[in-house]
């Protein structure tokens, strides 16, 4: 879709690392109030990447994309650990779900975040469920998609009510011009 006045649901997607969700967090941490959803949290241990969490936007604590830590067992909410290629299917399927379910229930919400979907959760029933549920309903869903082909994420770009803003082809000025006019449009303006 061209015409982002007829998009309800906008994801980034681009190359790792490139400043996708720095550039989301810019625009939405301020609004908190106004949005649900989540946002997936790299941890650190002795400076390298170790594992990913899932967050809550909601949540209390600070609004971080890089947590440094000093053991991955006394996190919470883990999804991957990297050395172990550990995939934890329950935080999809409960944190995950109820995180959308929040959003998606809550009328003071106008906004839904997810902040990113990937690979990880193809395995996932219920939190593919309600993420296809969060993007039917009649609040705008802004995140970040894997570039990748995957059944899941495939079915996702497909859809009439997605656009997609590649990082690889679109200039980073008019992604953020984007963003800006999308979340004038879903009345998140802070």
């Amino acid at each position: 879709m061209n015409n982002l006045s007829n998009t309800k649901n906008l994801f980034l997607c681009g190359p790792r690392l490139c400043g996708k969700s720095t550039l989301l967090k810019r625009y939405l941490e301020p609004c908190r109030q106004l949005i649900g959803g989540y946002f997936v949290q790299r941890l650190y241990l002795a400076g390298v990447c170790q594992a990913f969490r899932m967050v809550d936007i909601n949540r209390t604590e600070e609004y971080l994309l890089n947590k440094i830590t000093t053991s991955i067992d006394h996190e919470d909410n883990v999804l991957f650990e990297i050395g172990e290629r550990r995939i934890m299917l329950e935080t999809f399927e409960i944190l995950g779900v109820m995180t959308l379910q929040k959003a998606l229930y809550n009328t003071q919400k106008k906004l839904i975040v997810m902040d990113e979907l990937g690979r990880l959760e193809e395995k996932a029933p219920q939190f593919k469920a309600i993420v296809c549920e969060a993007l039917d309903c009649p609040k705008p869903v802004l995140g970040v998609i894997k570039d990748e082909s995957r059944p899941f994420l495939d079915r996702v770009r497909s859809r009439d009510d997605v656009e997609v803003l590649d990082w690889t082809i679109l200039p980073y000025k008019v992604i953020e011009n984007k963003i800006v006019d999308f979340l004038g449009i879903a009345g998140v303006k802070c």
